[in-house]
């Protein structure tokens, strides 16, 4: 750490400065002040920074205060900071004149403190130059000056440098020597430049790792946002380090609530979901809401499910498919798809099937297997489009493919009828058995009779019947259908009758007739 002796204080120095490294303890403000008023040129450089770092436009006219008294004495970090402010400042930000005003001593002052080899001065000196702003515009030589800077540790200024490397402009792309410049620039605490550093190491062959949440951390605790966002999602992942639900949502929340959409998003979804923190779906709402209004599509669909379905908030159609357009408009394929159903149930709009149709091909052509089976719905029963088996057939092997059991089942029942497709029971078997694993009652019981007469190439066992309808009747309990978990207690008192059941199978229609009447 670099400091000077400032009337038997210690006063910090900042990177660049001449004075030799000594440990030392920070003075306080009111010896800082002290100094100061006594005329010391550091330390009214570094009350000007205190003054900076309080923010607002009282402590900036306080900081310019004290580094117009520094920089009349030729110290060349204030000279550099006074440019700065004279050129990026709130008044030269409110008023276009003052800054045009401002120019000529910005520019002076970056010229006197880069000649002296501060590298604050020459950066701003290579932005002035780059600009033509003050003097003229010479683009080789604002990077001659950016290079100057980064050679003498300025951190932006190796930053910028590592960019144009990366993007090849206007110097040779080299992507060793961005690496070598961003790895300069985190290590003087450049914040974004650790964030960029620790992507780029997440992003290699070897994935996240410890490396990479290194740099995420370092940048995080300087407060920025996208790496805060980024090292919650690393112990939300476990990747680079055990994964911690709890510090995940400590990250989220530091991140969401500088403005970050997505840590809004993620903070959302674990107050939904129980996860690293106690439930609480009325905050989730309110942090979905804030990032929906961010134009956040996965926070606009979860707000529509949220409203659609009253958790966290009264239920409110009208609402759900406004915030469901919005995502289903920016491209959100399980948005496109709940806007379809609304249109389709006439849920919180008029109902319109032709709507539901274009908003159902819209998500099908992005892969939704929902929205295909849905799709596929519309053309086999000719809802708003001319009744067509074979299109019907074509998306619903589609959505059998992507994993949707009524997709499969549906298929399913088509390759059993031959409407659109060649007829083959062991094709429909297939399908049957598919969705039969993801627990889809009404292909349970399909598949019930496919054992029971051996149908489709499947050995006719009385035994898998019986499962098979068992497991049908329970799921139609559960759902609160009865006619069908009635049709499967018939099916498993017909099976007993034909003598094919041997204990405890025997057994299964009296169970499944007291689930039923239990409900």
């Amino acid at each position: 750490m670099k400091v000077r002796v400032v009337g038997g204080l210690l006063i910090v120095l900042l990177a660049g400065s001449a004075w030799p490294d000594e440990e030392a303890a920070r003075p306080s403000p009111v010896a800082l002040r002290t100094a100061a008023e006594r005329g010391d040129a550091e330390a009214q450089y570094q009350l000007a920074l205190s003054f900076l770092a309080r923010g607002g436009p009282a402590g900036e006219r306080e900081a310019i205060r004290w580094l117009k008294a520094a920089a009349r004495q030729r110290h060349a970090g204030a000279e550099a900071r006074l440019a700065r402010l004279y050129t990026e400042g709130t008044a030269a930000r409110a008023d276009p004149r003052v800054a045009a005003e401002l120019v000529p001593e910005a520019t002076r002052l970056l010229q006197d403190a880069a000649a002296r080899g501060e590298p604050e001065a020459i950066l701003g000196l290579a932005e002035a130059t780059e600009a033509g702003r003050g003097v003229p515009r010479n683009p080789d030589e604002a990077l001659r000056l950016l290079r100057a800077a980064a050679e003498k540790g300025e951190p932006e200024a190796a930053y910028r440098l590592a960019g144009l490397y990366r993007a090849g402009v206007r110097v040779p792309k080299d992507d060793a020597e961005a690496l070598r410049w961003l790895r300069a620039a985190a290590e003087k605490g450049h914040a974004e430049a650790q964030l960029a550093l620790g992507l780029d190491l997440a992003a290699s062959a070897e994935g996240p790792g410890p490396g990479a949440v290194r740099w995420f951390r370092a940048a995080a605790e300087q407060g920025l946002p996208a790496a805060q966002y980024e090292l919650g999602q690393a112990y939300a992942h476990g990747a680079g380090m055990p994964r911690d639900d709890e510090a995940a949502v400590r990250w989220y929340r530091a991140a969401a609530g500088k403005g970050h959409p997505a840590a809004m998003f993620n903070l959302g979804w674990m107050l939904a979901n129980a996860t690293g923190t106690a439930r609480d779906e009325r905050e989730a709402v309110r942090w979905y809401r804030s990032a929906a209004l961010l134009d956040d599509r996965n926070a606009q669909y979860n707000l529509g499910v949220m409203l659609s379905r009253g958790r966290g908030v009264p239920r409110d159609d009208v609402e759900a498919a406004r915030w469901f357009r919005a995502a289903a408009r920016g491209g959100d394929a399980p948005a496109q798809f709940a806007v379809g159903v609304l249109y389709a149930e006439g849920r919180g709009v008029e109902k319109d099937e032709r709507e539901a149709l274009r908003w159902y091909r819209a998500a099908a052509e992005q892969g939704l297997a929902d929205a295909q089976n849905n799709l596929g719905s519309m053309y086999e029963h000719g809802r708003s489009v001319r009744e067509d088996p074979e299109e019907a057939a074509r998306w619903y092997r589609k959505a059998a493919e992507g994993g949707d059991a009524v997709g499969q089942l549906n298929r399913a029942l088509l390759c059993e009828s031959g409407r659109g497709v060649p007829t083959s029971e062991r094709e429909a078997a297939r399908w049957l058995q598919a969705a039969a694993e993801q627990g889809l009652a009404d292909a349970l019981e399909r598949l019930g009779s496919y054992y029971g007469a051996g149908r489709g190439g499947l050995e006719r066992s009385a035994t898998a019947a019986a499962e098979s309808y068992y497991r049908a009747g329970l799921a139609y309990v559960e759902q609160g259908r009865k006619d069908g978990a009635r049709r499967c207690v018939d099916a498993l008192r017909a099976l007993e009758k034909e003598g094919g059941l041997t204990a405890p199978h025997t057994e299964l229609a009296d169970r499944l007739a007291t689930a039923l009447a239990g409900k």
